[in-house]
């Protein structure tokens, strides 16, 4: 069984993070203006009694919540949180994530273990709550290109859906071959099998991408007391409806957002999300989710569904609200209206684009959470470090671009470079006393070496630039392998937790490999993890 070793690294030194991400992951303080507190536990307590006195919808999520669980095989710390949901001491910490195929990228399996992480450190400071973590699907999502593939080492994953429906909605359809290509090609992992041969009995036994998706996260997280959610449900959206209706007659997300992201921009150089002048989905009989546009008078789909003027949309909304569905803007309302929740967990990307939406909360008298950073990690293959010692490289050093780090390694692995730049100083030195020397005996004699030096300059560049290339040549090997410790490291050129999926690491490690992220999302104290098997 493999056991984990972890080193630290401030995200200040990884080159691959935005700079506001950064700022706000390491001094959330200073986006306070579009905040409601910073993510500390000092704040907590506060924030508990803040969301007691908006909160209102306990006993229909815990209804909610258990229905969705009502045939589901459930843990014992899954169902001691479905009751704690219902008591007035009991208060969530919600991470979100399109159900991108087969868990999509790490990151996903990060946010989901910093939640459970801190759900964990929150109950050991205030042991008189209880803290359930939730993961909310965005199940309505239909961005198929998105959550229809994923890459699993250098194969990439595509599960081929032509419809435009809500991805929860959708059938299985295909999902049982993608499975069995999963299996040809993980088949010598030690804990592939088994998870393998339950994703093809969840498969057979689904109706809709949504069933399946519970019980693919349910196996990974049931264990951890982890509750999914899926809002596509009737009781949540007859519930949100009334500010569904506002949103229809009074555009508050455009008007409110609009004014914060400008002012979030000239912080952060950048708006995430841009607010539509409407921004709800509507649902077809079909199941298919289309954006709500305005035509002069009248209401209809992008596609040209007609939905009649302001009040027959919104005698819509009210008569079937499950026929709409909250965009990427207003998804943070609906959740924040549902649950008794204290935290939203996220990346830097989901973090900005709720700090557009905090007049948007106070508009609807419901409360902003805290925004936490999930925890941001890269796992290094032995056979990795093997390569970087033989090189005598460490990580720190891949930190840099892969040109200045051949750069670097060229230098540092030439003794003839050394002596040209030994000759080249000497040079320097000689050239500057000549030049003192005899400029003084005739003004001319200035402007002859001046001459001579920008041509004996640009030939020792010549020279210089043509040993370093011979150098390169000889160094060939060893700089090929540094361009494929890079690829390895950051493939495409980014981040490994956004381009590689996770499942691939469950079948590598299993269990204990979620174990030890969370163990280690508990301590990491906003640093950037690199981890590797010892």
């Amino acid at each position: 069984m493999d056991s984990f070793y972890s080193q630290l690294y401030s995200p200040e030194t990884i080159p691959y993070f935005k700079s506001s991400d950064v700022e706000y992951w390491l001094h959330p303080n200073h986006f306070s203006a579009w905040i409601s507190q910073t993510p500390t536990f000092e704040n907590i307590e506060s924030q508990i009694k803040h969301k007691s006195k908006t909160y209102q919808n306990r006993s229909l999520i815990s209804s909610v919540l258990k229905r969705q669980y009502q045939k589901a095989k459930i843990s014992v710390l899954q169902e001691k949180n479905l009751n704690s949901i219902a008591q007035t001491n009991g208060f969530t910490v919600i991470c979100a994530h399109q159900p991108i195929l087969f868990t999509g990228p790490l990151y996903f399996i990060y946010k989901i273990c910093s939640t459970i992480a801190l759900t964990h450190s929150l109950k050991a400071k205030f042991p008189q709550y209880e803290f359930i973590p939730i993961y909310y699907c965005g199940a309505e999502d239909h961005d198929m290109e998105e959550i229809g593939q994923v890459r699993l080492f250098h194969k990439r994953f595509q599960w081929n859906v032509n419809e435009k429906k809500a991805s929860g909605r959708l059938s299985v359809s295909g999902l049982d071959n993608l499975i069995e290509e999963l299996d040809e090609m993980f088949q010598r992992e030690l804990f592939a099998k088994p998870l393998i041969s339950k994703l093809k009995e969840i498969a057979q036994d689904s109706s809709t991408y949504v069933d399946f998706y519970k019980e693919l996260i349910d196996e990974l997280f049931r264990d951890y007391g982890l509750l999914f959610f899926n809002p596509d449900d009737l009781d949540c959206k007859t519930a949100f409806a009334p500010i569904m209706i506002k949103e229809i007659q009074e555009q508050f997300t455009l008007k409110l957002s609009t004014e914060t992201s400008g002012s979030l921009y000239s912080k952060t150089g950048e708006v995430q999300a841009h607010a539509r002048d409407y921004n709800l989905f509507y649902l077809d009989k079909q199941g298919n989710r289309d954006r709500i546009i305005k035509d002069k008078d009248n209401f209809k789909t992008h596609d040209g569904e007609m939905l009649g003027d302001q009040n027959s949309l919104a005698t819509l909304i009210q008569n079937h609200p499950q026929d709409f569905s909250p965009n990427v803007l207003i998804r943070p309302l609906y959740q924040e209206f549902l649950f008794p929740n204290l935290v939203f967990v996220g990346g830097g990307s989901e973090i900005q684009y709720w700090m557009q939406l905090k007049s948007c909360f106070e508009f609807n008298n419901i409360s902003f959470p805290l925004l936490y950073r999930r925890m941001s990690a890269q796992f290094i293959e032995n056979t990795t470090l093997k390569k970087l010692k033989n090189l005598k490289i460490d990580f720190t050093s891949c930190l840099k671009s892969l040109e200045l780090s051949q750069k670097e390694f060229v230098i540092r692995n030439s003794n003839s470079i050394d002596y040209v730049q030994s000759f080249l100083n000497q040079w320097k030195d000689a050239w500057k006393k000549l030049t003192d020397s005899l400029s003084p005996l005739d003004p001319q004699y200035k402007t002859i070496l001046e001459v001579e030096h920008t041509k004996l300059t640009q030939g020792m560049l010549h020279l210089e630039q043509k040993i370093q290339k011979h150098d390169k040549l000889k160094l060939e090997g060893e700089l090929k392998q540094l361009e494929a410790i890079y690829s390895q490291l950051f493939p495409d050129g980014g981040l490994q937790e956004r381009n590689q999926g996770g499942l691939a690491y469950y079948f590598k490690f299993g269990p204990q490999w979620i174990q030890f992220l969370i163990d280690t999302a508990k301590s990491c104290d906003n640093h950037f993890v690199v981890y590797q098997t010892q």
